[in-house]
């Protein structure tokens, strides 16, 4: 049987060499070499390009599951220096594209184990690095009728905003909202904020109140610019 194939190959062999062969099917030849070429570069690159989309695709995943992270701790240390009085309920991810995801914070207040309701929070991390707020802390303003002075509300809860005066500025105009606690009743639970002509040590604030009052943040001044302060008083 081998003999027999050998044969035939060689007859062909000679057959391809042999004057009186039909160029006809010289080219029929030369055809298939060049389409079983053609298959096996196909095939080549696309086994090449799977593995590359497949190899490109976990390294995406594992970035941006890398930056989702660090955003989050980001906001995390974030909140925790300029909003230590504001609780949060997640993460939730809204979503992500090629490039950047999206992050929703529920959040509330605790004021004497009661849970207050306060906005929502969404920020945006890219793939490159970086985070950026895109809902929350929104306020606007309504002038009251007591004083005619302007109160900030927040946008999405509508609960008032606290509002403090700094002591080394002059102020026009110092709201004092204390003398309004005699018009609740006694079982009511509020959070409140102070604002003190000079500073004082923790130790100092604390003998200052009373000791049904829960002390939830201090507020430290590392640095303010006055100047900007004195100029929107």
């Amino acid at each position: 049987m081998n003999d027999k194939e050998n044969t035939n190959k060689e007859q062909e062999l000679n057959d391809l060499f042999n004057e009186n062969y039909s160029n006809k099917t010289y080219d029929k030849i030369v055809k298939k070499a060049k389409l079983i070429s053609t298959l096996r570069t196909i095939c080549i690159t696309f086994i090449v390009v799977l593995i590359l989309f497949v190899v490109l695709g976990f390294s995406w995943l594992s970035l941006m599951r890398w930056n989702q992270e660090k955003a989050m701790k980001d906001v995390e240390l974030f909140n925790q220096i300029t909003r230590p009085n504001v609780e949060e309920l997640g993460p939730e991810f809204i979503g992500r594209d090629l490039f950047n995801g999206t992050i929703s914070y529920n959040r509330y207040k605790e004021i004497e184990g009661t849970p207050v309701n306060w906005g929502d929070q969404v920020f945006n991390y890219s793939i490159f690095g970086g985070v950026r707020s895109v809902e929350g802390d929104r306020q606007f303003q309504i002038a009251d009728r007591r004083d005619g002075q302007k109160r900030s509300y927040d946008e999405e809860t509508k609960q008032r905003m606290m509002q403090f005066y700094h002591p080394s500025v002059d102020y026009d105009y110092v709201r004092n909202d204390l003398i309004n606690l005699k018009d609740y009743p006694s079982e009511t639970l509020m959070e409140v904020g102070l604002s003190f002509d000079q500073s004082y040590t923790p130790n100092e604030v604390r003998e200052f109140l009373p000791n049904n009052v829960t002390l939830k943040w201090y507020w430290a001044d590392t640095y303010t610019d006055v100047e900007r302060l004195k100029g929107g008083r």
